[in-house]
């Protein structure tokens, strides 16, 4: 008789136990599913493309054109709080060849931009990117004069950091590597005529 209490009163204590070994089961598998999805995100993060570079995810190219703070090698800043405008299919230049490209855009958590487009077509030979602004909303840091888009030029603005506050993106161009550095300073250069063109400018930009 003793026995049987015994054997009775055991059985809550093993059920109790099984139980306890199904839950912390469960939440070493929650905890082991939560780390590889942190993990993943974190070796995202780590994989994506510094300012003016991209790299190829899916088929796709996947490029970073803006990075509130850094100075881009055409001498343009981004403010924290910046705004761009990006259309939905945007001309993309390689090899001084044109192309129509769907594209979409995403910010990470530090609140840089990232555009990414179908690489088909597209034969480069460096994995870097221009990309092209227009802007209404802008601050020459050499003479801290904000430029509005019916302000008069204040300097040469040839090696002047500008400051953005709002853009749009017109344009991105894939040098070849030979062409890296002229194409950058024609950027800065465009940049500066398309604001303030003067007759050749505006024949040129045409």
């Amino acid at each position: 008789m003793s026995v049987t209490i015994l054997s009775n009163l055991s059985l809550p204590s093993l059920a109790s136990s099984e139980f306890n070994a199904a839950s912390d089961k469960r939440e070493r598998n929650s905890y082991n599913s939560v780390s590889n999805i942190s993990l993943s995100i974190l070796i995202f993060i780590m994989l994506l493309p510094s300012l003016h570079r991209f790299i190829i995810s899916n088929n796709e190219i996947l490029g970073c054109i803006v990075s509130p703070g850094i100075l881009s090698d055409t001498k343009l800043v981004f403010t924290k709080d910046y705004s761009i405008m990006v259309p939905s299919t945007i001309l993309v230049e390689c090899n001084g060849t044109s192309f129509r490209k769907i594209c979409n855009t995403n910010k990470d958590f530090s609140g840089s931009t990232y555009i990414r487009f179908k690489k088909i077509e597209l034969q480069y030979s460096v994995q870097y990117i221009i990309p092209h602004f227009r802007s209404n909303d802008f601050i020459c840091m050499s003479c801290n004069k904000l430029h509005n888009g019916k302000s008069s030029k204040c300097c040469s603005l040839e090696n002047s950091p500008i400051k953005i506050n709002k853009a749009e993106l017109y344009k991105i161009e894939i040098p070849d590597i030979s062409s890296v550095n002229p194409s950058i300073l024609r950027a800065r250069s465009n940049f500066v005529d398309l604001h303030f063109p003067d007759i050749l400018s505006t024949i040129i930009l045409r």
